[in-house]
């Protein structure tokens, strides 16, 4: 139900989510998109196969509820988000099992309240790929070691090499805490008599980790290889272009040519999204290792145990689970070091390691509250010295101090006590008084970490609302334009023609009624949505009625904007290559059958007779790179989708101006602007005015306003207070910060041109 919420209502919070892959899915549906450069075959550093694998379930969905296009990208971004569900809970499920019960729930906590999961879990971007299956992988690595299966380490190395090469390559780094743990640590008990030599078992490993990677990367790297060389028309390795641009780029290119961060751009954007939790997830190594090195000196009689997190095991004797711990927290901590030392930040890129936050922030919590719940234990008094636990022994069944089950916390287990330490009747008396005690100090203990909870989930909450409040108006104004904007009916005086669906495919059967483009809105032009500095803020083509296309307007950014996808506009060409494709296809198969034994000979010769070709069951390599190319007559066939092969004439990598991609004012049916409606007469002159970025909506004899919605002006009033702008806060609130001063809105608004 919240993921859904949030596919409903969260912003799109990263331009590169829409023109990296919304449009480029939006192209492969319905023939039109924006292409940024990396979709060049010249730089090839976006797989068509991550596309394809949502356009699949895409396809689907439409078909099945005849969607249009509008109504499919909040049905896309449900199903992200129910993947996102399926993974939290196949972590949380995992961590209750093999970790800890306390652990999972104060992670099952944090995942649902934590703003970071609000955003990242719907969005359509490589690094929430990696999101998915880092906890797909995570729920792997949190079972117990062992030589006599080798299913934990290749479903381990299967997940995270999932998320390296078909999402994020950089992904790859959470598996190496996976790879030392496995080869250092035999397994998490002692119990177990070795049948081999120490240093045979680490070979013996060494090789299965290496073994299944190879597998791995087989089974994987193969059919993405394809899928993109069907689209790109060349042999390309995505994931290994990927890491050439970004690390080895050379001069003038690579990821600092798009902005530099301070180094402190992830902890605040680690406190934003989860306040709290953030700085307990920090904490949780060097809490881990206070607990180990310094409490244990100070509190002689305490021990590791009693306070750190100890995953449950079938046998009697069980080591230190420090080492277990400590590689279970180091993957966070090596993801944000490495990233942190980047000059190139965005928000996403922290996106792979979000759930690992919560994670390292629940055993942070869970050491914290048995710390306390130990500590008191040990320096209240006792009601009663007589019986025989005294007064520091652990009562609960297991080192938690918890039950175990199905992670219901049911506080310390107490075992009946003996009838004669009850013979006076009078509770409170000997162990059971202790017993009494142990509660209480339990229930304060665990109180205090179920209040920070809540109140990260509070503050968590009132970002969300202030996100939403704040910052959503692009997306409700373009839904809204999906039905405001009009495009023309095409001009049957001639042709008798008819604009099909926006869904139809172009067949033989149906071309003859098909729309000639040439005769819709002037030959060919498509109705022009413009942005100039709103840019940035597109939500996608799927936003947008067949017919309309966005149009960027010459503004203060001069930097590479996004083309458009190539399109055939002459149907007839389109089936003229198909059947000439086919023929192609057709002659090799028929080379192939000649090769074949005498039986299937004989059988193609009978159906040559009866006038069909009868197709070998296996055909040979060379049919089958044939078959990948060219004879699939689909709707999303390389043929029909001409421009993911195409390479652009003026695309470049250096971030470069293109003024090819800038459409012409005067081309401009409708116009989407923010004015900042609310700022003084003065300002709002100065920006009316403006040589480069003017407020169109303010030019009202040329535009007029269709809907708008309001969004937050930062530089006037109370938005200028940087705690106003990130939380949503009661009003009194505001005005204390803000010395009595109100928020201030501007208009986003969607316009159109007068006639």
């Amino acid at each position: 139900m919240i993921r859904a919420l949030a596919a409903t209502y969260a912003n799109i919070s990263d331009c590169d989510e829409v023109f990296n892959y919304w449009d480029p899915l939006h192209y492969l549906q319905y023939g039109s998109g924006l292409e940024t450069w990396e979709y060049s075959p010249m730089y090839a550093i976006r797989s068509w196969a991550y596309i394809l694998l949502h356009a699949i379930p895409a396809e689907l969905a439409r078909l099945a509820m005849s969607a249009n296009s509008l109504q499919l990208f909040f049905i896309m971004r449900i199903m992200l988000g129910a993947v996102s569900a399926h993974c939290e809970a196949t972590l949380y499920r995992a961590v209750v099992e093999e970790f800890d019960p306390r652990i999972g729930r104060y992670l099952l906590m944090a995942l649902l309240t934590s703003a970071g999961l609000w955003i990242s879990s719907n969005a359509l971007l490589p690094s929430t790929f990696a999101m998915y299956t880092t906890m797909l992988f995570f729920s792997q690595v949190l079972q117990q070691p062992t030589d006599r299966s080798g299913k934990r380490t290749f479903w381990a190395i299967f997940w995270v090499g999932l998320g390296a090469l078909l999402g994020w390559p950089f992904s790859g780094v959470i598996g190496i805490p996976f790879v030392i743990e496995d080869l250092l640590i035999h397994s998490r008990t002692v119990g177990i008599k070795k049948t081999v030599r120490f240093q045979d078992w680490q070979w013996m490993r060494l090789k299965r980790i290496v073994l299944f990677s190879i597998r791995v990367l087989i089974l994987l790297m193969v059919p993405i290889a394809l899928i993109d060389y069907y689209y790109y028309k060349k042999w390309v390795v995505v994931p290994l272009n990927i890491v050439l641009y970004n690390v080895f780029g050379g001069k003038d290119v690579g990821p600092d040519i798009y902005g530099t961060e301070p180094w402190w751009f992830y902890i605040l954007n680690g406190l934003l999204n989860f306040n709290v939790l953030f700085f307990a997830a920090l904490a949780s190594l060097p809490m881990l290792v206070m607990i180990t090195q310094i409490v244990k000196m100070v509190l002689t009689s305490l021990v590791a145990r009693d306070v750190l997190p100890y995953p449950p095991s079938r046998h009697s004797q069980a080591k230190s689970p420090t080492q277990v711990i400590m590689f279970k927290l180091l993957p966070f901590y090596l993801w944000f070091g490495i990233f942190t030392a980047q000059p190139h930040k965005e928000e996403r890129f922290l996106f792979v390691v979000y759930p690992l936050i919560c994670f390292n922030a629940a055993v942070a919590l869970s050491m914290a509250q048995k710390l306390v719940q130990r500590v008191l234990d040990k320096l209240l008094p006792s009601k009663s010295k007589s019986g025989g636990d005294g007064g520091g022994g652990s009562v609960s069944s297991d080192a938690n101090g918890g039950s175990r089950g199905m992670g219901i916390d049911m506080g310390p287990t107490v075992a009946k006590p003996p009838s004669n330490e009850y013979s006076n009747g009078t509770p409170g008396q000997g162990k059971g008084g202790n017993s009494k005690r142990r509660i209480t100090i339990h229930t304060y203990a665990a109180g205090m970490v179920w209040v920070i909870l809540f109140v990260s989930a509070s503050v968590s909450l009132a970002r969300i609302v202030a996100l939403h409040q704040h910052y959503s108006a692009p997306i409700p104004v373009y839904r809204k334009a999906y039905d405001l904007v009009k495009v023309p009916e095409s001009d049957t005086s001639s042709t008798g023609a008819t604009n099909p669906p926006r869904d139809t495919v172009v067949t033989p059967s149906n071309q003859s009624a098909a729309i000639d483009k040439k005769k819709v809105h002037g030959h060919g032009a498509p109705v022009r949505v413009c942005v100039g500095k709103e840019w940035y803020r597109f939500p996608g083509h799927y936003f947008l009625p067949q017919g309309a296309k966005l149009g960027f307007v010459k503004s203060r950014f001069n930097g590479l904007l996004p083309g458009e996808f190539l399109e055939y506009d002459d149907e007839e060409a389109v089936e003229q290559r198909l059947g000439e494709a086919r023929k192609r296809s057709l002659i090799r198969q028929q080379n192939a059958l000649a090769r074949e034994k005498s039986k299937n000979r004989r059988a193609s010769t009978k159906a040559a007779k009866a006038g069909t070709v009868n197709l070998p069951p296996s055909p040979s390599n060379d049919v089958l790179e044939d078959d990948l190319t060219s004879i699939f007559d689909w709707r999303w066939s390389a043929e029909r989708r001409p421009g993911t092969s195409y390479v652009p004439l003026q695309m470049n990598n250096k971030n470069w101006e293109v003024t090819a991609h800038h459409t012409s004012l005067e081309n401009c049916e409708y116009m989407v602007d923010l004015d900042w409606s609310g700022r003084t007469e003065d300002d709002k002159k100065r920006l009316r005015d403006d040589p480069l970025e003017p407020s169109y909506l303010q030019q009202s004899e040329t535009w007029e306003k269709l809907y708008c919605e309001p969004y937050l002006d930062t530089l006037v009033g109370a938005g200028t207070n940087r705690w106003v702008r990130a939380f949503w806060l009661p009003t009194k609130l505001v005005e204390a910060l803000t010395r009595g001063q109100a928020k201030v809105w501007g208009e986003y608004c969607l316009a159109r041109r007068r006639r």
